[in-house]
Parts: structure tokens; sequence; C-alpha cells
């Protein structure tokens, strides 16, 4: 494992695919009547590429022990599930034109009930309330 090493012209050659993929990020990225989704999971893979070039070559994963290599591929593996998550959370929430607005109907509670019949939620709660507060 000691004579392994990388030589120069790869060293070149993987620089330049970085800046070939660099630009291709930067096109994606301007084109015109994209869904934005699509261009998200476009610029993403393009990010995990260079990543992993990078890891690959210039960190030297690609000539250490296949533990090394593991432990760098399972890193990927869950940095890519928690982009997911993270992803599925945006697409599904509902935006408005003005900004982010929560719809109170939606079923969020275990028991399937909509926030709107929660009891504190309930038409006249809040005046209820205000009179055991006057009360004590």
């Amino acid at each position: 494992m000691a004579d392994a090493h990388i030589s120069k012209k790869t060293y070149w050659t993987v620089f330049a695919l970085l800046m070939i993929l660099l630009f291709l990020t930067v096109f994606v990225a301007t084109i015109e009547g994209m869904d934005p989704t699509l261009g998200i999971v476009a610029a993403m893979v393009i990010a995990f590429v260079k990543a992993g070039l990078v890891v690959w070559y210039f960190m030297h994963v690609k000539i250490n022990s296949k533990l090394t290599q593991l432990f760098v591929a399972t890193g990927f593996i869950f940095l890519a599930i928690l982009i997911g998550i993270t992803l599925t959370d945006f697409k599904t929430r509902s935006w408005e034109k003005d900004g982010y607005q929560e719809n109170v109907d939606r079923y969020t509670s275990p028991y399937d009930t909509p926030i709107s019949m929660e009891p504190q939620n309930l038409e006249g709660a809040a005046a209820e309330h205000d009179a055991d507060d006057e009360a004590h």
C-alpha cells in the first residue's frame, strides 16, 4: 500500500472533469423554464459526483483500505438519505405566492384529527380560557 500513488496525469484529468462539471452546474442553473425541483435534483446529482471525485482521488480514498472505502461510502449514503428526507419535506409543504402558509386543516395528529378540531383551537376556547383566568 505504501507504493500506491496517483499520477499527476490523473490529478489533471480529474481537475478537468471537475471544471466540466462546474460549467454543467452553471448551465443547468441558467436553463429558462426548467422545473425548480428538477433543477435542484440535477444540481445535487452533479454535486455528489464532484464530491465523489474529490474524495476518491484528492483525499486518496482510492488507494486506501477497503474499510476506509466502506466508511466513506456509508457517509455518502447517509448524506443522500438526509438530503432526500429534507427535499421531500420541502416538496410536500403548502407554499403560497407570498411565502409559507400553513394548512390548518391538514391531518397532523396521530389520531387523524384536524388541527382545527383540537380542543384549544375550537371556537370560543380562548374566551373560556380568559374567563377562567379572571375567576382566579
